[in-house]
C-alpha cells in the first residue's frame, strides 16, 4: 500500500489490512460453524418428528442463555450481546424446525387432485402439498 501524498508504504495501513483479513477469516469460520449447527438442528428436527416431540423447550433455552451469559462474563465479553445473539439463533432454529415439521403431511406420498388448480389459490395449494410430500395434479377448465 502506498500513502496518497508521499508514495511509500504506510505501516499503519498495512497493519490495518492484515487485521481486517484476520477478522474476515474469523467471520468465515463463524459462518461455517453456523452451518454445522444448522445441520445438527436438522437432525434434531428429524428426531422430534419421529417421536412426536415439541419444537419449543423453554426451560432448556433459558438454561442455555444463563450459561452463555456466564461464559461471556468469564471471557470478558458483553453478556447482553451474547444473549441477544443466541436468542436470535435459537429463534431462527425454532422457526425452521416449526416450518419443517409443518411441511410434513399426514400421509406423504399420497395423491391429491386439485380441482380449479390453475388459479392463484390452486398454485399456492399445489406448492404447499408438494412441499409436504404429496403427489399433486391439477384439474381446471382447460382440462
Amino acid at each position: 500500500m502506498t500513502n496518497e501524498t508521499t508514495g511509500p508504504p504506510d505501516p499503519a495501513a498495512q497493519e490495518l489490512e492484515a487485521l481486517r483479513k484476520t477478522i474476515d477469516a474469523i467471520d468465515h469460520d463463524m459462518v461455517a460453524l453456523l452451518k454445522a449447527r444448522q445441520e445438527q438442528v436438522d437432525k434434531v428436527v428429524a428426531l422430534k418428528q419421529a417421536h412426536g416431540l415439541p419444537v419449543y423447550h423453554p426451560a432448556r433455552e433459558e438454561n442455555l442463555i444463563t450459561e452463555k451469559r456466564r461464559t461471556a462474563r468469564a471471557v470478558g465479553l458483553d453478556p447482553d450481546l451474547l444473549e441477544d445473539l443466541f436468542r436470535r439463533i435459537m429463534r431462527q432454529s425454532r422457526v425452521e424446525q416449526t416450518a419443517q415439521i409443518a411441511r410434513q403431511g399426514t400421509k406423504p406420498g399420497a395423491h391429491i387432485l386439485l380441482v380449479g388448480g390453475a388459479g392463484a389459490m390452486g398454485r399456492y395449494l399445489l406448492q404447499w402439498f408438494a412441499g409436504a410430500g404429496y403427489h399433486v395434479r391439477t384439474l381446471d377448465t382447460e382440462d
